[in-house]
């Protein structure tokens, strides 16, 4: 008998191993993924966003629409809301990464310790609150809801989720379609609209670059705001001075005027229109090319008269 007793434990100890490694595995297995929220997207209309310096945004459903509320009301844009929180709402888990009460603080996601905290309400309801803390990697970060311990990974980025207001605004508000304007005068430029294309006054038409046209109505009738700065004019805009007046009359008869100033030592322009009472941020290469031109300036440039100005 004594002659099987290594044979029996040698087997024995076998067991115990497959045994254990089979519980690790099992227990290291992500097993099935599954939903962390069950908010539908169109069930919110008021998201709290902060960063652990205590900025903070709020974003408000009005309508169709979303506003920067804490912004001054500005539009947001609501296609970026609208998939962050189809985003939110698509996050699957399966094992967390921590769950012991010193965990959140660890990993950034803790009451008073998050590198981002994102409130959704309905109404004066609150339907989550999420705690984003340190990123995971470039697609990700780690999350934890409030009313739980569990640390999960997740695919919400920081960068997402920013707490400037300017980075929600809709850039794109001011934007008019062509087919709606008249006329546009700026400088000593006018342009008319005839048969679905801007003619200049005063210019033979054959000699007139129309590419170049087509770039400068594209920036008056859709140009990118790149902030809000307020209702009220500062001295610093120089809207007194204003680099550019620029006229729009529509179909209606009805003309809309912008103003743009030019802070000294800054990179933007500060534009104002006659129809809103927000003055806006929007960048100097747009701008540069509008102030620059004149009437002249859109003539076609003749390559052989370049080529003698080289020489």
């Amino acid at each position: 008998m004594k002659r099987y007793i290594p044979l029996l434990t040698a087997i024995l100890l076998i067991q115990i191993v497959i045994a254990v490694s089979a519980n690790i595995y099992t227990r290291k297995a992500p097993g099935k993924m599954t939903e962390l929220l069950s908010i539908k997207g169109e069930a919110v209309d008021k998201i709290t966003i902060t960063d652990s310096d205590k900025h903070k945004v709020v974003l408000v459903e009005k309508g169709d629409s979303w506003t920067v509320n804490n912004h001054y009301s500005s539009p947001a844009d609501t296609q970026k809301i609208t998939s962050n929180l189809k985003n939110i709402g698509s996050v699957k888990i399966h094992w967390p990464v921590a769950t012991s009460d010193s965990a959140p603080d660890r990993f950034h996601v803790g009451r008073e310790t998050f590198k981002k905290k994102i409130i959704l309400q309905q109404g004066k309801k609150i339907l989550a609150t999420i705690y984003l803390g340190d990123a995971t990697g470039a697609h990700g970060s780690y999350m934890r809801l409030n009313d739980q311990n569990e640390i999960y990974q997740s695919t919400l980025t920081l960068f997402d989720y920013a707490t400037d207001p300017d980075q929600w605004i809709d850039q794109h508000q001011l934007k008019i379609s062509p087919e709606d304007i008249h006329s546009i005068k700026f400088n000593d430029v006018q342009l008319t609209r005839e048969n679905k294309k801007f003619i200049p006054a005063g210019i033979d038409v054959e000699k007139v670059d129309k590419a170049k046209i087509q770039k400068l109505v594209a920036i008056i009738t859709d140009p990118t705001l790149t902030g809000v700065l307020g209702d009220k004019e500062k001295p610093g805009y120089n809207m007194e001075k204003a680099a550019l007046t620029l006229e729009i009359k529509g179909n209606d008869h009805k003309k809309v005027t912008y103003i743009l100033g030019k802070p000294e030592k800054e990179s933007y322009f500060v534009l104002k229109t006659s129809t809103n009472p927000l003055y806006f941020k929007i960048g100097a290469w747009q701008i540069n090319s509008l102030v620059q031109t004149k009437k002249d300036s859109l003539l076609k440039v003749d390559k052989a008269e370049n080529k003698t100005e080289e020489k």
